[in-house]
C-alpha cells in the first residue's frame, strides 16, 4: 500500500522549491577570466596567496605575489572575486624595502585585477599590499610586510 503523504508536508516542500528558484543568490561570486598567473606573465611562481575578505562576509578577492627568478622580478596580483566585472577603485603597491625607489604600484577604477611589477628583489624584502572598494562606502585590506627577504 502506498503511503499517503501529510498536505502540510508537500506545501512546505512546494514553498522551499519556489523560494530558492525566485531569490537571487547574493553571495554568489562574478566570474572572472584572469589569474595571477596569466596577468603577471610567463615564468613567474607563486610565492604566496592570500584571500581578501570582505565586511559582509565572503572573500572579495585574492593578493597574490610571484617572482620570476630568470629577471629577478617581484609581481604583485589583485585578482578580484565578488566584484568582477565592475569598476571599483584599487589601490596596488609592491615596495622592494630598502632599495630606495619606494613603490611601485597600479591604481585606478579597476573591472577584474590590479598588478604591480619590479625588479631588482634580490637582497630585499618585500611589502605588498591592496586597498580596494566593495561598496558605496567600505574597502577592504590587506598588507604582507617584510616577506620573502633574501
Amino acid at each position: 500500500m502506498a503511503r499517503k503523504l501529510p498536505l502540510y508536508s508537500l506545501l512546505v516542500g512546494v514553498i522551499g522549491v519556489l523560494v530558492a528558484t525566485m531569490m537571487p543568490n547574493v553571495a554568489q561570486a562574478a566570474y572572472n577570466p584572469y589569474t595571477a598567473s596569466g596577468v603577471c606573465g610567463s615564468g613567474f611562481r607563486t610565492l604566496e596567496s592570500r584571500a581578501v575578505s570582505n565586511p559582509y562576509g565572503g572573500t572579495d578577492g585574492y593578493l597574490v605575489l610571484m617572482y620570476r627568478s630568470s629577471t629577478n622580478q617581484n609581481c604583485a596580483a589583485y585578482i578580484k572575486n565578488k566584484h568582477a566585472g565592475s569598476y571599483t577603485m584599487t589601490h596596488l603597491t609592491l615596495d622592494l624595502e630598502g632599495d630606495g625607489r619606494g613603490s611601485v604600484g597600479d591604481y585606478g577604477d579597476f573591472k577584474y585585477y590590479g598588478v604591480a611589477r619590479i625588479g631588482g628583489a634580490s637582497g630585499h624584502c618585500v611589502t605588498w599590499s591592496v586597498k580596494a572598494n566593495v561598496g558605496d562606502y567600505d574597502q577592504v585590506t590587506a598588507t604582507r610586510r617584510h616577506s620573502f627577504c633574501g
